[in-house]
């Protein structure tokens, strides 16, 4: 009886210790010091590279926002100055294999909007308002092509007039 209670327990612990060997091989943090440290100057030397804000202004920014959920156009607003779209996907695409990541960035090339149906919509009622006939999906991506070229053209010359401008400190 008493053998029979000690391989109980030997096993229960096995069993037990097994349960949590999964979980720390599972676990994907590291747990050796210089192989943090070198992942943590690679991603400040990306980030320097790649134009992403430092982590103080983002963890600040991000604990101010109270967002369960980061996507591009959080990013956004929470950095104004943060212009660079490629940048920004680069950065959610780093952090990307995190819960708190949303990879939601749509280039504004592509015909892809969120808010493509209440766009339609809106457009089928003016032109029942206007009395014209609605416009044709060829017509609706033309003028989204079309706003997209003078957004291009707007943003590109600020960046010049920009550059242009003398600077005070």
């Amino acid at each position: 009886m008493t053998h029979n209670y000690f391989c109980f327990r030997v096993i229960s612990a096995v069993e037990a210790y097994m349960k949590v060997k999964e979980d720390v091989e599972s676990n994907h943090s590291e747990q050796a010091f210089w192989t943090d440290a070198v992942g943590i100057i690679n991603v400040y030397i990306q980030g320097m590279m790649k134009g992403w804000p430092n982590h103080e202004l983002l963890i600040d920014a991000l604990s101010q926002s109270q967002k369960v959920v980061l996507d591009y156009s959080l990013l956004r607003q929470l950095f104004p100055k943060w212009r660079n779209m490629h940048s920004i996907h680069m950065w959610l695409q780093h952090y990307a294999h995190y819960e708190f990541v949303a990879i939601d960035f749509v280039d504004e090339d592509s015909g892809d909007d969120e808010h493509e149906d209440l766009k339609a919509h809106i457009s089928d009622e003016m032109s029942v308002m206007l009395g014209v006939a609605p416009p044709t999906m060829f017509e609706r991506i033309q003028e989204r092509k079309r706003l997209n070229l003078i957004g291009c053209r707007v943003r590109e010359s600020r960046k010049t007039a920009a550059k242009k401008r003398p600077q005070t400190f």
